[in-house]
């Protein structure tokens, strides 16, 4: 990557993606570490589909309000 770009829109450009999508992937860094643990062994809840995950508007920074919303207490 190029690192003079300065936006999320110049960087979705620069690896060829949309806007909308890269933000959407983006966001995924800020899961809790224990939710992308559970994704990751298949230990998530059977509800939680990668599209439910995706197409979820912003979720809380908050780790204890993401395993909420997520469906994992």
């Amino acid at each position: 990557m190029n690192s003079n770009v300065r936006s999320m829109r110049e960087l979705a450009a620069e690896v060829g993606v949309s806007g909308s999508y890269f933000t959407r992937v983006f966001r995924l860094n800020f899961l809790a570490p224990e939710i992308t643990t559970a994704i990751i062994q298949g230990r998530q809840p059977d509800e939680l589909s990668a599209i439910k995950l995706m197409g979820t508007g912003r979720f809380s920074g908050c780790w204890s309000e993401q395993r909420r919303q997520m469906g994992f207490d």
